[in-house]
């Protein structure tokens, strides 16, 4: 049976548990260090072993997020964290840098990875290029659509994984910048300052507007599972280690119940309702096989999986968290920017009748469509400014409620509910209980023995010997009542009892024997006992052969590179013709040539970078590649380097790709404020500072010029966007493939195109 999974967020060990009892199948967590949330509270390696067997016993897998960047310095750190999550029995590692993938499948031959989104696979030839690194699965972008999906499904056997719920970066993962320039946090360490959610000035064909424009809403797949369960995808991951205990609760439940409707309604079941678990049934207030649970917890009313079908479910995850109204990642097109909100916006419940001052605070009256509660929490205004209150006494008068807060609100304003209190405090239990069958053996002179199955494992234990009984002697009810319920995850499938005649035992011994079986029960799913270790990469110098590289894109002007070693093409519109210019253009100076691969390449751009390898390769062009599907070049006989983008930060990463066929390498956008002192340096210039898939110049001239029918073949692109935040400017250009991707740089190009024009790279290791 196949094993589709919901993946649910764990920050910390109260949501670990949550996530479990709603429903999760498996969980992913962040250690002390080197995660990309380091905000979270996390999970301390001191707690790991117990946490890892209790979801194992429920059925739960557990992933570790390793998904960041690190230093040579800190490898050493990384493979001891390893080492010993291993040995607490930890299903995968989730991981981003080449380094520590080179090194952990060096160590580790048999570990399991799973590239995260950070490592920005979206086509197949990425897909490709995991696989060959031995990774089990990759964790794709959230700019995928579904044709990209397929595309990789049709051509690589990898498992897929994809966010189906919470929030979405509008930057493609792992190539954020903004936030490690600007303060040196970066969102490749887990330290993101979130300046996306900001709200920016924009100027536009002389207009300015005020908004968030690089604030995307959160996305929601539920109207796509199906199809998604179609294409081959095996996890549904919901985004959330920062979120509280309800939203973790509530997201799981719900996407629990969809996925199972999903899978009935295609005559399939989840691996985990197997004949290994039991599930607690609240309204027979017993244990029942996972099985018949789900068959009866299911409606019978057909389910097609349209939009109409899970409106309901749609309004408990917007009720926990979401921006304004929620998106479909990239599947219904890129319109993902809610320019009005940068936080959660809940449940439109009503309006403010009147505020008046009570006291030295407010009194204010709301006309709601829904009950509002003490411990609610209250989101009041419009869109030019909200407050947000929680909810303390409640009065009710004439069908209006009364809530009290510090601050005015005028009468009319919109009141959202942000917290629904009561939503939040059910009690959830949809986790699946470890089944153990029992059968015990109880004669006088002899020894009680018991002898349990669980998981495929027998154990047999001998407790007292049993006497004879001289007036009460034990009955089967004794040892039912006992054995009615097991600690830990555990649940009795069938008690079996043979009981001799005249039979006494304490009742003290069958609770001894129950806990010597419950502690027998642990041992089975505790970690390993012994781990193998390998020895790691061999590490290789990183000094780069060229002391400086020219970047140009604009073919209509003639530029001085006499200084440079390298020239790099990166086109604001990707052909061959444009190839074959540069080519003839720069190809009698001497220089090493090269042509940059974009950071982003779905199916359809793919077609057009293929035919330009291909002119690379016959001239011998170079390939500076920024993501990992431009490794699979390498095996098509071209000369491939790791770019400024590749997010190459330490030795191990430079070793690794180097056994990969990758000739050289330059530098690493990130300074990191001199934390990390081996890595390549991009010196001052036009940075680039995000790559965006959503067009930025529809959704900024739908609030300038109010212009509701904007689409592809009526391009408004002329010139780069301006953004202004706290006084600093920033610009947004275009380049083009098959499709349109959009860059966020700080400082504005020297002509009136969008250019890179000529950018230094000195690629001096330092």
């Amino acid at each position: 049976m196949e094993r589709f999974e919901i993946l649910s967020p764990a920050g910390d060990i109260e949501n670990f548990y949550e996530a479990i009892n709603s429903g999760a199948d498996a969980v992913y967590m962040g250690l002390s260090k080197f995660n990309a949330r380091m905000k979270a509270g996390n999970i301390s390696i001191e707690e790991l072993s117990s946490i890892v067997r209790y979801a194992h016993i429920k059925g739960v897998k557990v992933y570790i997020t390793l998904n960041t960047l690190v230093s040579d310095g800190e490898m050493k750190e990384v493979v001891s964290l390893v080492s010993e999550a291993l040995r607490c029995g930890v299903d995968a590692f989730i991981v981003q840098d080449y380094g520590i993938i080179g090194e952990l499948k060096a160590r580790f031959p048999e570990i399991v990875l799973h590239g995260s989104t950070q490592l920005g696979v979206h086509n197949r030839y990425g897909a490709m290029i995991a696989k060959q690194m031995g990774l089990s699965r990759v964790v794709l972008s959230r700019e995928v659509t579904l044709k990209d999906i397929k595309d990789i499904r049709e051509n690589v056997d990898i498992e897929l994984e994809v966010f189906v719920q919470g929030a979405m970066c509008v930057c493609f993962s792992g190539n954020c910048y903004l936030s490690s320039l600007k303060f040196g946090a970066s969102g490749n360490r887990g330290e993101c300052k979130q300046l996306c959610r900001l709200c920016y000035g924009a100027t536009l064909a002389d207009k300015e507007y005020n908004g968030y424009f690089l604030s995307p809403r959160d996305n929601c797949m539920i109207d796509y599972l199906s199809e998604l369960v179609s294409l081959g995808v095996v996890s549904f991951k919901i985004e959330g280690r920062l979120r509280r205990r309800g939203y973790v609760g509530i997201a799981t439940s719900v996407y629990r119940k969809v996925l199972d409707e999903v899978l009935l309604k295609r005559g399939q079941a989840s691996a985990r309702y197997s004949d290994e678990f039991l599930i607690f049934d609240k309204e027979k207030s017993n244990f029942v096989s996972s099985n018949k649970w789900l068959q009866n917890r299911v409606s019978n009313k057909s389910k097609t999986g349209s939009v109409e079908d899970f409106v309901e479910e749609k309004r408990l995850l917007q009720k926990v968290f979401s921006r304004g109204d929620f998106v479909a990642g990239y599947f219904d097109g890129n319109d993902v920017i809610d320019e009005l909100h940068n936080s959660h916006m809940g449940e439109l419940i009503g309006s403010v009748v009147s505020c008046k001052k009570f006291k030295d605070i407010y009194r204010i009256e709301i006309e709601s469509s829904q009950p509002i509660r003490k411990g609610d929490g209250l989101k009041i205004g419009s869109d030019d400014s909200y407050i947000s209150l929680g909810v303390g006494n409640v009065e009710i008068n004439n069908n209006k409620y009364i809530v009290y807060g510090k601050n005015y609100t005028a009468s009319k304003s919109e009141v959202y509910r942000i917290l629904d209190s009561e939503l939040e405090s059910e009690e959830r239990d949809l986790s699946l209980y470890r089944k153990v069958n029992i059968d015990i053996d109880a004669s006088t002179g002899k020894n009680l023995t018991i002898v349990a199955e669980c998981a495929g494992r027998e154990i047999v234990l001998s407790g007292a010997e049993c006497g004879e009984a001289k007036s009460r002697p034990i009955t089967v009810e004794n040892f039912t009542t006992v054995f009615d319920r097991l600690s830990n995850g555990f649940a009795v499938g069938s008690l079996r009892v043979n009981l001799g005649q005249n039979v006494f035992l304490p009742l003290s011994e069958i609770k001894a024997i129950k806990r010597s079986l419950e502690e027998k029960l642990l041992d089975i799913f505790s970690g390993v006992d012994s781990l193998e270790v390998e020895s790691g990469l061999e590490v290789v110098s990183g000094e780069c052969s060229l002391s400086g590289i020219a970047i140009i894109d604009d073919m209509k002007k003639h530029y001085d590179i006499s200084n440079y070693d390298g020239v790099v093409y990166s086109p604001e519109q990707y052909s061959v013709e444009g190839l074959n210019a540069f080519i003839k253009t720069y190809g009698t100076q001497g220089k090493k040539l090269f042509l940059r691969l974009p950071i982003i390449a779905m199916v359809d751009d793919l077609n057009i970078i293929d035919k330009m390898v291909e002119v690379a390769i016959c001239n011998g062009v170079a390939l500076m590649c920024e993501n990992i599907y431009g490794l699979y070049y390498v095996s098509q006989g071209a000369e491939v380097w790791a770019g400024a983008e590749m997010n190459l930060t330490n030795l191990y990463s430079l070793s690794y790709l180097k056994k990969m066929g990758v000739v050289e390498f330059v530098a690493s956008i990130e300074k990191w404020n001199n934390r990390i002192q081996e890595t390549y340096k991009l010196c001052k210039g036009n940075r680039v500072l995000m790559t965006m898939t959503h067009c930025p110049y529809k959704t900024i001239n739908h609030r300038i010029l109010n212009n509701t029918n904007l689409s592809c073949d009526k391009c408004l692109y002329a010139k780069p966007i301006k953004l202004v935040q706290e006084n600093k400017s920033y610009y947004i250009r275009r380049y083009k493939v098959a499709n349109c991707y959009f860059e966020l740089v700080d400082s504005v190009c020297n002509n009136s195109s969008a250019s890179h024009f000529v950018d230094d790279l000195r690629g001096v290791y330092v």
